[in-house]
């Protein structure tokens, strides 16, 4: 069963306007509508309260909270614990994110920076399988 892309909700956490903003025109190329940005942790710790996305795009490096402290707190809260999560992050290059094949340890997947808009389509047909259609 595909999504519905006007109302599947995404969070956008990243501190960088420009790559936000990048990730959001990507989205919105791949039929998504229903997007949410803010540029810290702990304003998307206010959003999800109102907002309950089903998908969080989360940088790693952050003021006040990484993305990685971020993600922990998501997982620890019953609302957002099964939300996927796909990391995009400028701390790992193109070679690091080949070498770990788009994964980190801890199963999560990952988009090294700067992303291109088949890089961002790969990640959601891996994170979200036959329910994700371009």
């Amino acid at each position: 069963m595909a999504i519905d892309k006007k109302r599947y909700k995404i969070l956008i956490v990243d501190d960088n306007q420009f790559d936000a903003d990048l990730l959001e025109a990507v989205l919105l190329q791949l039929g998504f509508q229903n997007i949410i940005k803010t540029q810290s942790g702990i304003a998307a710790l206010q959003l999800i309260q109102t907002h309950l996305p089903d998908l969080f795009f989360i940088d790693i490096m952050m003021p006040e909270m990484s993305g990685d402290q971020f993600r922990g707190l998501l997982k620890e809260t019953p609302a957002t614990r099964d939300v996927p999560v796909i990391f995009i992050s400028g701390i790992f290059s193109q070679e690091e994110e080949k070498a770990i094949s788009g994964r980190l340890p801890n199963g999560d997947l990952i988009v090294a920076k700067p992303f291109s808009k088949e890089k961002i389509a790969n990640a959601l047909l891996e994170c979200l399988g036959k329910a994700f259609e371009q």
